[in-house]
């Protein structure tokens, strides 16, 4: 699990990316392992997103996704009600949680025609009983409709105290960052279940005087197969990889990756 934090203005926001909340197609034990944590997660958190591909077909692994959110989140309510009941209200620096649910349709610029947005939302609120709290439709690429997004969950803030610094983007450390960084390009490319697969480790990574950094990740996968689908997409993983590093570490990033299967392991 990856925390992401936005602190703007009197409000912090703390973001939990979860995935495996919506299950890959071949079972797997790291999958199942991840939807373990996913669902555990969502016990500690005032506001559940599913975010959805809008340009993908809605299956019945999205739409059990919703309703499992949903149900999941309404009964965090009841069992808070319940058990407020039986205590002493709470302060004002400890406000009990909101657990509502929201659905979020994202890369809709991709989706013609429009209207089947519409569809899409329907579908998914009337999959689930009582449907979402609200939706939202966005392209976060082009930051289409973010804004939006971010002020509803700032109006959905609570009195509570802030859990990290107002300065903190993440409670990962550097080298964390870079691998969750291409972790997140290799599924952005694939789509498919490689990069929850993968095993990374950063062999070098050197800051040098002129503020440039250079970085050296070796990615190991399960089979051949898998690494040759790795290199047909790698300068182009490569590439992005290296434009959202530069953002992150707020410097020029050379970066090399290079893919091993099982058998070459040298751990």
């Amino acid at each position: 699990e990856m925390l992401g934090v936005m602190t703007k203005g009197s409000s912090q926001i703390v973001f939990h990316d979860t995935p495996g909340i919506i299950p890959s197609h071949e079972s797997k034990q790291f999958s199942r392992d991840l939807s373990v944590t996913a669902w555990s997660t969502l016990g500690s958190v005032d506001v559940a997103m599913l975010i959805v591909d809008a340009v993908k077909r809605i299956d019945d692994r999205i739409k059990d996704a919703a309703r499992r959110v949903t149900e999941q989140m309404k009964e965090n309510r009841e069992r808070q009600a319940a058990s407020l009941q039986q205590s002493s209200p709470a302060s004002e620096v400890d406000q009990p949680r909101l657990y509502s649910s929201i659905l979020v349709l994202n890369k809709v610029d991709l989706v013609h025609p429009k209207d089947r947005l519409l569809e899409l939302s329907h579908t998914l609120n009337e999959a689930v009983q009582g449907g979402f709290q609200d939706t939202f439709m966005i392209a976060a690429a082009q930051e289409d409709g973010v804004s939006d997004l971010e002020e509803y969950l700032k109006e959905m803030a609570l009195p509570r105290r802030w859990d990290y610094p107002a300065n903190t983007k993440t409670d990962l450390d550097t080298e964390d960052l870079i691998a969750e960084i291409i972790r997140e390009k290799c599924f952005q490319r694939l789509h498919k279940e490689i990069p929850y697969s993968i095993r990374q480790r950063t062999r070098q990574l050197i800051r040098l005087d002129s503020g440039f950094t250079n970085i050296d990740q070796l990615i190991y996968v399960d089979t051949e197969s898998q690494k040759q689908v790795m290199f047909t997409a790698l300068r182009e993983i490569t590439q992005k990889a290296e434009a959202s590093l530069a953002e992150a570490l707020s410097c020029g990033v050379a970066l090399r990756i290079s893919i091993k299967a099982n058998k070459d392991i040298d751990l």
